[in-house]
């Protein structure tokens, strides 16, 4: 903050001379050359694959949310959910990075975001002879959920980083792999057609990646006060599509906790 509003003692200058910069220049021969417009072509090739959609929601942020008594990253880890089952009918694999830096060596740990309580509450909303009461006893179920597997992994009790240990360990000691890892289910559990990752400031607009599987997406956010940013990049598989489902999964889950009586109407908007 102290940058942003230039506040920073930069200290006055104390007359040392710097030494004049000179010009670098490089001796490029053909093979270089050639290793250089091959590199060109690829990267445009590979820009050319892929596609991004923005979605800058405006109706409302984490105070809405946290009138609500909820998890803003849960929630919106929920939105994603809802959004990517309206597009595709199914739930898929979906990592979200969570921090273990809390331990020597710590980086991340994967926190899963689809899980039985998940898929109850996103069926339970495309579903209209439920009552709104029940889609946000629902809601609040899963994302509670979320939020204790969150919590679990930045404590180091998540599964990934052990199962992938364990098998590195058999490769490198050239261990034969064993049957877990050539299970159809553990493969299919680890393919990751949603990667998601939170970096919040209000001072910034957006950021992002692409998908790590060709058939999924990568879904970076920012849950500012007053908004939600997304950015989904795929190759080339409708991500405005699932920017439009994005919206109005945020609109419904909005609606169904207003006439669940869910909102704090004391609690204070931060301004």
């Amino acid at each position: 903050k102290s940058l942003f509003n230039n506040k920073i003692n930069h200290s006055k200058p104390n007359g040392t001379k710097l030494v004049q910069p000179t010009e670098l220049r490089f001796e490029l021969n053909d093979s270089i050359k050639r290793s250089i417009q091959k590199a060109q072509l690829q990267f445009r090739e590979l820009v050319d694959k892929h596609e991004t959609s923005v979605l800058y929601f405006s109706q409302y942020g984490k105070d809405f949310i946290k009138s609500c008594k909820l998890s803003p990253d849960a929630y919106v880890q929920m939105a994603i959910q809802l959004a990517y089952y309206k597009m595709h009918g199914v739930s898929r694999p979906t990592y979200e990075s969570s921090q273990t830096r809390k331990y020597a060596y710590g980086r991340t740990e994967t926190t899963r975001s689809v899980s039985v309580d998940s898929i109850e509450w996103v069926k339970s909303m495309q579903n209209p002879s439920i009552e709104s009461s029940k889609k946000s006893e629902l809601l609040k179920k899963a994302i509670s959920s979320h939020s204790k597997y969150m919590a679990d992994a930045v404590e180091g009790k998540g599964v990934d980083r052990h199962l992938l240990g364990l098998k590195l360990l058999a490769s490198e000691l050239k261990i034969e792999t064993p049957k877990l890892f050539k299970n159809p289910a553990y493969s299919m559990s680890c393919h990751w057609n949603v990667s998601t990752s939170q970096i919040t400031s209000e001072y910034y607009d957006n950021w992002g990646w692409g998908e790590v599987c060709p058939d999924g997406y990568g879904i970076p956010y920012m849950i500012k006060e007053k908004s939600i940013h997304f950015c989904v990049a795929s190759q080339h598989l409708h991500s405005n599509r699932l920017t439009h489902f994005l919206q109005e999964s945020l609109e419904e889950m909005k609606s169904i906790l207003i006439q669940s009586n869910q909102v704090d109407v004391n609690l204070k908007p931060k301004l």
